[in-house]
């Protein structure tokens, strides 16, 4: 099990999944907002499957919901790959889950926020 640093008292964190469990890796990435504006990435973590040896769906969704639970039940954010069976399990670990799925306008506005991010001073 992957160390777990728990979260500040008064943040409120969001962790975005890109789930794969075969070629790519399962990623989740989790951070938060400053009062200032600044947005903090505080972990990201993965999981690499082959197809011999896919990702193991419930092991990984434990790992996840720690994660989120340390950090004062992080928000949980899912595109529309395999959306559905990860949404149940997360909610079975009592996290809430929302489902943002990509499209070309969303994959835009969020190049554009990273960009800005990015530059920011």
């Amino acid at each position: 099990s992957p160390l777990v640093v728990p979260g500040l008292k008064g943040r409120a964190y969001v962790m975005a999944l890109d789930p794969a469990f075969t070629g790519d890796r399962f990623a989740a990435v989790l951070g938060h907002r400053e009062a200032d504006g600044r947005v903090i990435v505080d972990r990201v973590t993965s999981w690499r499957g082959t197809k011999a040896d896919p990702v193991r769906i419930d092991a990984t969704l434990d790992e996840i919901a720690a994660l989120a639970i340390a950090y004062g039940d992080a928000r949980v954010l899912i595109d529309q790959y395999a959306a559905e069976p990860i949404r149940q399990g997360l909610t079975r670990r009592g996290l809430s889950v929302t489902a943002a799925p990509w499209t070309t306008d969303s994959k835009v506005s969020a190049l554009a926020a990273l960009r800005r991010a990015l530059y920011w001073e």
